[in-house]
């Protein structure tokens, strides 16, 4: 990506998107915004994160599961990375620039794994809401696409 913009820092990393689908094939998706930057509008999105140095995309989805929704679940419960893009954002003054993997999560239930507490990403206030949505034509299933293994 180097024809990207030179209006704000470039901040790099890998970064996992995790599809939660719960028992009644619902699809989590984050109803969000950046109050930095007001004039994006809002947006869906998966959830997921940056990965911390020694991390799996496994742990990684199990750890941003739990800080942004307060759902639980175990690294056995995420599935293998399907799907990788690299992405260009704005988010909180920086320029965001992330290899990301796209791993799917089956819960046991309707909207099942839910924690205690508030997520992070609720208390930041950048998260309008946090909704499970229909799949398209009524099953949640992520194809795998990936023409080699992910990091």
């Amino acid at each position: 990506m180097s024809d990207l913009p030179d209006d704000l820092p470039v901040w790099e990393r890998r970064a996992v998107r995790v599809v939660v689908c719960d028992a009644d094939d619902r699809v989590l998706l984050f109803h969000t915004r950046d109050p930095d930057h007001p004039r994006l509008g809002t947006w869906w999105e998966l959830p997921g994160g940056g990965m911390d140095p020694g991390e799996t995309y496994r742990d990684t989805a199990v750890r941003e599961l739990r800080e942004e929704t307060g759902i639980v679940v175990t690294g056995d419960q995420v599935g293998a990375p399907t799907w990788r893009r690299r992405a260009s954002f704005l988010h909180r003054q920086l320029r965001h620039v992330q290899d990301e993997v796209v791993v799917a999560v089956r819960l046991a239930g309707a909207g099942a794994g839910r924690g205690r507490g508030t997520p992070a990403r609720l208390r930041a206030g950048g998260l309008l809401r946090l909704p499970m949505v229909a799949a398209a034509g009524g099953r949640c299933q992520l194809q795998a696409v990936l023409p080699r293994p992910a990091p």
